[in-house]
């Protein structure tokens, strides 16, 4: 969409439904790929051989590969046809799971790491963490900062929020490990059975969900599913208009690349709360510009704060703002690319 395109033609392979309609509007080539979420042998050679012969047609300079799966599978198919391979980590895949599985997914790193020519990562602490654990060399690694089109406020209220409501606590995320869904419902209780007038709302997509049911579990143990509204899936018009409204934006993340839902959410001046994790704290700094914590009295207390002190959250929604705007505005975001994208090719 704003890359420079009398410079680069780009087709894009996913799985992902939704973008076979951003191509369509962007008049960009679009091949679907049957990509499992779980391990299946048959599927993944499969999507190993389609790969290679999106990449034997299509003839690409370099192959840009994101998130785990695609990206191994992705790297192996593009090596055996001699691209030139770039790969994007958005966090670690091994960082979703603990013991075995953990052993087993940190390999796949290791091993995927001979056939990738650079990391582009998202923020400085994904970028030290591939070199220092996974043992890229530095000279491998770019880093690139997730970027946003910076736009002014729409002043749309989504139908689904009730007027009636005073303060609106949300989050755009996934029922995963990954984005800690059951720590913002035990947030969520916290906060409700002092100030029962805050709703708390989750927007996610409709895959990778697989605490949702906990999720729901854990509201209804603890009684506050009428102040809590999941939300599903909307459109990325209908997420923005969700984010600016709300009053604080909550992510209590595992771990993160650099999500870009947190930079909207700054972008539109709401205070953010989030994880003290590698990504959020490469753009949050602490009591200035959002808050950073680690358990869940601390996001309690910082909330209580904010909701007694409208005055500071306005100060440090207007701070995250003009941070978001000096430093990842997506137009300086895509000729950094552009830069990584031909240090490749020459």
């Amino acid at each position: 969409m704003f890359i420079d395109k009398d410079k680069f033609e780009i087709a894009i392979a996913s799985s992902v439904e939704s973008i076979k309609d951003f191509c369509e509007i962007n008049q960009t080539r679009f091949y679907p790929l049957g990509i499992s979420r779980g391990v299946s042998f048959f599927a993944d050679i499969k999507c190993f051989f389609s790969i290679r012969k999106i990449i034997a047609k299509e003839k690409p300079a370099v192959v840009h590969l994101q998130t785990a799966k695609a990206g191994f599978i992705g790297r192996i198919a593009a090596w055996t046809k001699g691209s030139k391979i770039l790969f994007s980590p958005h966090g670690g895949s091994y960082l979703s799971f603990s013991g075995f599985k953990r052993m087993i997914f940190f390999s796949l790193e290791i091993m995927a790491k001979k056939f990738t020519d650079n990391l582009l990562a998202i923020s400085n602490s994904e970028a030290n963490r591939f070199i220092n654990e996974v043992g890229f060399k530095r000279e491998k690694v770019s880093v690139v900062l997730n970027g946003i089109p910076i736009k002014p406020k729409s002043n749309i209220q989504p139908s689904f929020f009730d007027a009636a409501v005073k303060y609106k606590i949300g989050t755009v995320s996934r029922f995963a490990f990954q984005k800690n869904p059951l720590l913002f419902a035990d947030i969520a209780n916290d906060i409700i059975c002092e100030f029962p007038e805050v709703h708390f709302y989750f927007v996610g997509p409709d895959f990778d969900n697989n605490l949702r049911a906990a999720f729901i579990d854990r509201l209804n143990v603890y009684d506050i599913a009428n102040n809590v509204h999941v939300l599903g899936q909307v459109d990325e018009i209908t997420a923005e208009n969700f984010i600016e409204n709300l009053d604080i934006f909550l992510l209590p993340s595992v771990y993160e690349g650099l999500s870009l839902s947190l930079l909207t959410a700054m972008s539109k001046a709401v205070p953010c709360v989030v994880s003290k994790c590698e990504g959020n704290l490469d753009v949050i700094n602490n009591y200035e510009n959002g808050f950073a914590c680690m358990i869940k009295e601390d996001y309690v207390t910082v909330i209580k704060k904010l909701i007694a002190n409208p005055e500071l959250m306005k100060g440090i929604g207007t701070c995250g703002k003009t941070y978001v705007e000096q430093h990842h505005d997506i137009s300086k975001t895509i000729k950094e690319i552009e830069s990584v994208y031909f240090s490749l090719i020459d």
